[in-house]
């Protein structure tokens, strides 16, 4: 459907004014991102992140955003003998731009020793989003690793 045809649909759905011009820019959700090649999701950043030779895990969330609607903050946690760095935080960004487009590129690379995780080795996002926003993150009762929340917190 043309956009003249239905003029309201694409600006209650993925368009929203920015800043004082009211220019209407893409919403970008990264739950799932739907672009002209395909489905894209937060596993597959994760796994751009972890196919970097430092990386052993890696976890993607998405931030308010005032401009993009979201935008990405990505946790490392590196494999034993690799240190954190500037250098690094700049790679794994680049990486993810490079794969992905320039507008995925995350906001944010933070490296911490661990994730929180549940007993069945799932990486809980909500509670990494919560934490890092500085909101209360619920049920934290089937988590493996409590420590990991405080890390979080810290590299926030």
């Amino acid at each position: 459907m043309p956009y003249t045809a239905a003029p309201n649909r694409y600006d209650a759905m993925q368009y929203r004014p920015c800043g004082k011009t009211g220019l209407k820019l893409p919403v970008i959700s990264l739950g799932l991102w739907q672009n002209f090649g395909g489905s894209r999701s937060i596993a597959e950043v994760e796994s751009i992140l972890v196919a970097h030779p430092d990386v052993n895990e890696a976890a993607a969330i998405g931030v308010p955003d005032e401009i993009k609607g979201e935008e990405l903050v990505c946790f490392c946690v590196l494999k034993p003998g690799h240190l954190p760095g500037e250098t690094l935080r700049a790679e794994l960004k680049a990486r993810v731009a490079g794969a992905l487009g320039k507008p995925f590129a995350p906001r944010e690379v933070k490296f911490v020793r661990g994730l929180p995780k549940t007993r069945n080795a799932k990486v809980m996002r909500r509670v990494v989003r919560a934490v890092y926003l500085g909101r209360d993150p619920g049920d934290v009762s089937s988590l493996e690793n409590p420590a990991a929340i405080d890390e979080i917190r810290q590299a926030g």
